[in-house]
């Protein structure tokens, strides 16, 4: 065999190798999905219910502020940190509850969505995108029809994302503004 052709093997060999492990992250991805609330009500709620440690993120909502279809420090922040193995991990092996607050150009949403959307930008003055705010939740107390009124605190946010910084700076990052672990 001439060295050409075992160099072909050998890169044929690898390109088979990293095709069958892209597709184990892909399962390992798929498995670990976040499931992102779009209703800011819904997402307190279930944090407000957490319970567990602080450090880990009981009670913290993590709301990601963005304009998913037009902005390209949100599209980057999404793809270089949300959709990668070690977030996924991360985020999982904490108790904070992921809240999508989107403002999208040409996808369409619900009528509510956007005016709760549009109120959360005032609330929150969110200046720049892509913004992502921890809100710690605190249970109040509930109607006699099953609504819960909670109470809800920004502990810190994220302005801004820097392409190519990669998930385990912003990781770090949040963690410190959030007082997580």
């Amino acid at each position: 065999m001439s060295s050409s052709q075992l160099m072909g093997s050998v890169s044929s060999l690898k390109t088979g190798v990293g095709l069958e492990l892209s597709n184990s992250i892909q399962k390992i991805l798929a498995a670990l999905k976040i499931n992102w609330l779009q209703n800011y009500n819904q997402a307190l709620e279930k944090a407000a219910l957490t319970s567990g440690s602080p450090s880990q993120g009981a009670q913290l909502v993590m709301a990601f502020f963005t304009g998913s279809d037009w902005c390209p420090y949100c599209q980057a922040l999404s793809s270089e940190v949300f959709n990668k193995l070690d977030f996924h991990l991360w985020f999982n092996s904490r108790l904070m509850v992921p809240l999508l607050v989107d403002y999208p150009h040409t996808t369409a949403q619900p009528d509510d969505i956007k005016t709760q959307n549009a109120a959360l930008l005032q609330q929150y003055n969110i200046t720049g995108f892509p913004t992502v705010v921890a809100i710690k939740a605190t249970a109040g107390y509930c109607l006699p029809n099953g609504h819960c009124v909670t109470t809800a605190t920004e502990v810190g946010r994220l302005v801004g994302y820097v392409p190519g910084s990669g998930e385990a700076s912003w990781i770090a990052n949040f963690s410190a503004v959030a007082h997580i672990q």
